[in-house]
Parts: C-alpha cells; sequence; structure tokens
C-alpha cells in the first residue's frame, strides 16, 4: 500500500537508446538525514513492486528510494535481459541521475536476485562515482553462465558436461543477439575491485540461486570492509521472512556503520 501510494515516476534514457523507467520515494520519517539515497534493483523477470519491503524499510530510515525497472522488464523497454552484465550500465546511469542533481549525495545499493548481481558487477567498475558508500546484494549468482548451468541440470536433470555444452551454445547465440556472451556476464572482475562496504546475504536452501555463490561472491570481493549473513533454512529472496531479528540487525547495523547514522 504504501508502496502504490507514495511512488513517483522517474526515467532515464539507457546509452543504447531504451527508455527506463523507475518509482521515488521519499523518506518516510520525521527528521530525515540529508542526501541519503537508496536505489533497490529488482531481479530477473521482476518489477520494483517486488523491492516495496526494503524500499519501504530503507525510507524509514531516511533515505530518498529509487527502485528502477529493469530494461526489458516491467515499464523500461528493451528486448533482452542481460542478467546483470548490460543493466549494469544502466545501473551507473541511475547513479548518475541522482548525483547530477545533488553533488553531496550519499548511495547505497540493494539488489536482490539478478539485481544483487547487477549491484555487483558495477560496484567496482572505474565510472562509480565515489558517492555510492556501500552495497549490499542478496541472493546473487557468480555468473550467468554457472547460473544457467545450475538451472538445466537441475530442470533438465542434464550431466554437467551436457549442460555446460548447451549453456556455452546457447552464450554464443546470445553474444550475436544480445550483444554479450553468459561467460562474460560475471560479477568476479568487478568484484575485485570493489573497495566500498559490502554485505553478502543468501538463504541456505536457496532453490532458484544456490547457496555456494555466498561465499564465491564474498572471497572474490577486495573490500576490507565486507560482510556475509547465511540465514541456514530462508529459500530464494526469503532470509528476511525466515530470520527476521538477525536479517534486519545485520542490515541496520551495516548501514548505520558505513554511512555513520
Amino acid at each position: 500500500q504504501w508502496f502504490s501510494e507514495t511512488k513517483q515516476p522517474v526515467s532515464i534514457t539507457s546509452r543504447d537508446g531504451l527508455k527506463l523507467h523507475g518509482w521515488l520515494f521519499d523518506p518516510d520519517c520525521i527528521d530525515p538525514t540529508p542526501h541519503l539515497y537508496a536505489i533497490c534493483v529488482h531481479g530477473y523477470t521482476g518489477a520494483p513492486e517486488e523491492q516495496a519491503k526494503w524500499a519501504h524499510r530503507y525510507a524509514r530510515m531516511g533515505f530518498t528510494v529509487l527502485a528502477p525497472s529493469q530494461r526489458a522488464q516491467d515499464l523500461s523497454e528493451g528486448r533482452y535481459v542481460g542478467m546483470g552484465w548490460l543493466e549494469r550500465n544502466d545501473l551507473l546511469d541511475w547513479i548518475r541521475l541522482i548525483v547530477d542533481s545533488d553533488d553531496q549525495a550519499r548511495i547505497l545499493l540493494f539488489g536482490g536476485s539478478m539485481g544483487a548481481t547487477t549491484v555487483m558487477m558495477t560496484t567496482g567498475t572505474p565510472e562509480l562515482p565515489r558517492n555510492v558508500i556501500a552495497a549490499i546484494a542478496e541472493s546473487g549468482y557468480t555468473s550467468a553462465r554457472m547460473e544457467f548451468i545450475d538451472s538445466a541440470r537441475g530442470m533438465f536433470h542434464m550431466p554437467k558436461l551436457l549442460a555446460s555444452a548447451c549453456v556455452d551454445a546457447a552464450g554464443l547465440i546470445c553474444k550475436r543477439r544480445a550483444g554479450y556472451d553468459f561467460t562474460e556476464a560475471s560479477c568476479i572482475p568487478s568484484l575485485r575491485h570493489t573497495v566500498i562496504p559490502m554485505l553478502f546475504i543468501h538463504g541456505g536452501k536457496d532453490r532458484m540461486v544456490s547457496p555456494r555463490f555466498l561465499d564465491m561472491n564474498y572471497n572474490a570481493c577486495s573490500s576490507i570492509d565486507r560482510e556475509r549473513l547465511l540465514v541456514p533454512d530462508a529459500d530464494h529472496m526469503e532470509s528476511s521472512a525466515v530470520d527476521p531479528k538477525r536479517y534486519w540487525d545485520t542490515v541496520y547495523g551495516f548501514i548505520r556503520r558505513s554511512f555513520k547514522i
């Protein structure tokens, strides 16, 4: 209800000419700290509305919240989903929109599932403005190739070698059609250059994105301020519902430490 009643439309044009849509939310507290912003990035075949829980929490902490629609999803234009790889440039452009309007902006990035991978593919890029203070990545995969191999094995009961061969063949088609290969759609190179505080979260019973990606992403991250949270009984993006106290205590502590609020 809060999401639907308070959202304000905002849009940008991507570097390849797509109109991207998003929703903006004012802080939902009496005395918000100025210049605080949070960008909440949704997952595969999703929409900004799925970020309502997190957007509301951050708004109550005093953040102005932006919830964009990723390309080719919801109200944003586009023919192909980039599994985070194409979307990383879109996220940089959303960040730039904020910084251009407030050069003192201090920005939190939050992403869930594919949105988490979008965030992780962005945090280590040289283009990242210093206005981005910290990031939280929940239930994110390390690379599109590994995620699709897991999906092929789980859905079609393929042996690993056959699943790998099928995914690699599909990746070649994707390279020709959409301009990227599944192998290059990896957050590892970005994480190796990430220096901002990072919080990685995953459910131990995630059946959509393997929990093994939690350690892979955490270990690849070069930040000296990095933290991980595994909620053992949680399925995909359900950690905050399964163990809300531990989840939000960890998130709030991370944000307060990173932003000094």
